[in-house]
């Protein structure tokens, strides 16, 4: 019997090669980006939107930098010192309320509430948390009536917090991981998803479960919206990098893309970071999936570098992302970048990096109706 031609050859072994390479176990252990590069002419915003110096649709955007700042956004074009808080606030999150009349924040020794123009209201200390010897050290998120945190208890443990407002003392929840950042929260059932740990606190069952939709360690990251379910995704730094899609009915994941810090935006788009300096989107199925803002042409930063999850207010329709690189010659490039998608216009502070924000959006206000938790 004849060999076969060499090129007959040379094409099985690359088809093995490639069905090789299509196996979970070779792609998860490979650190090589799958999306190619974003085709951008220049660095910035790649949407047809328009740059202003202020945008259009009122909202407050604070965050917390050693001390309380703000910026209205249809008034000011910076941020602007305010507050200052005798500790610095701790973690990456600060609760809204739903109605956007005020919001909290939390330090290593009070839980702070403030009103919606950014003015201190109270310190609620935290021994009313009935904590022991522990801390808060991260608020996920609130209800009209409750609003859930995370603490440590002391010894290195984690746990969740559970908070009925004015009616101290707290439910604590302990999480079977060291750690527990990044959870989202079912403000309607009181289910908190905690991805790390590959399951959820039930606060009505007052217990933790495992979910069918996760491993403990195999996503960092949550994003909940109740008409549209569970977003998991890992960090930008991972070995790997993926976005799954939960429908939390069958416990069954759609894997979406190559990306981290995914949070459901306007229109049934998923937003999220591409290595340490790109903003991309897609829908809700993995398709139509673009570039949307880029900070620098290197992807993934050797020196040095930061992608922070991008923030939505309340409505979903307004945007907040902020970047960090550093060059190999030391010098930073950072900035804040609002995007809002109703009226197609972005502005961006350069030479700023925030990783402790939120949108507060009075909904009292024209032009700012909240959707569902």
């Amino acid at each position: 019997m004849a060999k076969p031609a060499l090129s007959t050859r040379l094409l099985t072994v690359a088809l093995i090669i490639l069905s090789l390479l299509a196996l979970p176990g070779c792609r998860r252990k490979s650190p090589d980006p799958v999306i190619p590069a974003a085709d951008v002419s220049e660095r910035g915003m790649q949407l047809p939107f328009t740059k202003v110096e202020r945008l259009s649709r009122p909202a407050l955007f604070v965050t917390f930098h050693k001390w309380l700042e703000h910026m209205d956004v249809s008034e000011d074009a910076d941020l602007n010192t305010d507050t200052r808080i005798s500790q610095a606030l701790v973690g990456s999150g600060i609760a809204v309320k739903p109605d956007g009349s005020g919001f909290y924040a939390a330090t290593k020794t009070d839980l702070i509430q403030f009103d919606n123009r950014a003015k201190l209201v109270r310190k609620i200390p935290i021994v009313g948390f009935d904590l022991g010897m522990g801390r808060l050290t991260n608020v996920a998120g609130m209800s009209d009536d409750y609003i859930w945190l995370m603490s440590d208890d002391g010894t290195g443990g984690q746990a969740v917090v559970e908070w009925r407002l004015d009616s101290p003392p707290a439910t604590r929840q302990v999480v079977p991981v060291e750690y527990s950042a990044f959870i989202a929260v079912d403000r309607n059932t009181r289910k908190v998803y905690v991805p790390v740990a590959g399951g959820l606190i039930d606060f009505r069952k007052a217990q933790f479960e495992d979910a069918p939709w996760g491993m403990r360690g195999e996503y960092f990251f949550a994003d909940f919206d109740s008409s549209r379910g569970l977003l998991l995704s890992t960090y930008p730094s991972g070995e790997w990098r993926g976005i799954v899609h939960v429908d939390l009915r069958t416990g069954k994941r759609n894997r979406l893309d190559e990306g981290s810090y995914a949070v459901w935006g306007p229109d049934d788009w998923i937003y999220f970071c591409v290595g340490d300096t790109e903003l991309w989107r897609c829908k809700s199925d993995g398709s139509l999936r673009e570039v949307v803002f880029t900070a620098t042409h290197d992807r993934f930063v050797a020196v040095g570098g930061f992608a922070v999850a991008p923030r939505f207010d309340g409505t979903r329709s307004r945007l907040a992302y902020t970047y960090y690189r550093m060059a190999r010659d030391g010098s930073p490039t950072s900035g804040i970048v609002f995007i809002d998608f109703e009226t197609q216009e972005y502005h961006i502070l350069h030479d700023k990096y925030r990783y402790n924000f939120a949108w507060v959006v009075d909904v009292r206000r024209p032009g700012s109706q909240p959707l569902q938790p």
